[in-house]
């Protein structure tokens, strides 16, 4: 099979190599909890799965950017505020 050319500029996914430099600590003797692919090594904490439980039993299992714009534009705000000193500065 023949593929475009750009297929080589592809480089290589992250997580691959996370999991690569995090499988060489282990070789050395480090302790590691493996986050970097696929579900974490240990179970999941029985509190957070009761809440995702309720929250599907709610009806509160899907959520879209909507749902989060409110508390983006706040935290934007805030961060425009502090990188200009202030809500005023930035209408200078």
């Amino acid at each position: 099979m023949t593929v475009a050319a750009r297929m080589n500029d592809l480089g290589t996914e992250s997580a691959f190599e996370v999991l690569a430099k995090a499988r060489a600590l282990e070789s050395q003797g480090k302790e590691i909890i493996h986050l970097e692919i696929g579900e974490p090594d240990f179970e999941t904490p029985r509190h957070i799965v009761e809440a995702g439980m309720q929250a599907i039993s709610d009806g509160r299992s899907s959520c879209n950017l909507n749902d989060f714009s409110d508390a983006i534009s706040s935290i934007d705000c805030k961060r425009k505020e502090s990188e200009h000193n202030g809500p005023d500065s930035l209408y200078r």
